[in-house]
């Protein structure tokens, strides 16, 4: 909660568009991938080591574009003091990095700072009034990897209709799709009640 505060986002909403994450999370599957992060991306960058860690399962890339689209949006680094260090792209900047990510609350910043930057630089808000619709585009949008000022609402929302996300561990013939979405509305109604 106190993310969401930080940055103004409303703690349900982004709660509810890392749900799916928190639900197919695997103590040790990610003890693995956090051990190739910190031995690949750390030394060689996101070339080598681009993999998905922590509780809400952020991979670099994504956390790096977060960052560098933050420092990027007119007001709000100077409206909420808060700066990323983008310019640095050492291996000491990129361990700090990923010292955020496998943190709790660093993961739940930079999810507020997703959703804080999903309603400035697409407008959510204003162009989806419905909040069920708000959360099950953020949702899409963060399982996909928005690509900030190349993303439009229009590909997002072709992407909310196919069904791309499993609950298993690794997928298997077997394993059964849905859609990331429609799993973060849920959550997002129950937690509404």
């Amino acid at each position: 909660i106190r993310a969401s505060e930080r940055v103004e986002s409303d703690p349900m909403l982004v709660g509810s568009i890392v749900y799916p994450e928190i639900m197919r999370y695997s103590a040790l599957q990610d003890e693995i991938e956090r051990f190739l992060v910190h031995g690949v991306y750390v030394r060689f960058g996101l070339s080598q080591g681009d993999f998905s860690i922590g509780v809400f399962q952020m991979k670099p890339s994504f956390v790096e574009s977060l960052e560098r689209r933050w420092n990027l949006a007119d007001t709000l680094p100077s409206h909420y003091l808060l700066y990323f260090s983008t310019m640095n792209r050492s291996e000491f900047s990129r361990s700090q990095r990923i010292r955020k990510m496998t943190s709790v609350e660093g993961q739940c910043l930079y999810a507020a700072v997703f959703v804080k930057l999903m309603e400035h630089c697409l407008d959510v808000s204003a162009n989806i009034p419905d909040a069920a619709e708000r959360v099950r585009l953020m949702a899409t949008a963060y399982n996909r990897g928005v690509v900030w000022n190349v993303t439009t609402l229009d590909e997002i929302e072709k992407w909310s209709h196919k069904a791309t996300f499993h609950t298993d561990m690794i997928a298997t013939p077997f394993s059964k799709y849905c859609r990331y979405g429609d799993i973060a509305v849920e959550h997002y109604n129950f937690l509404n009640k």
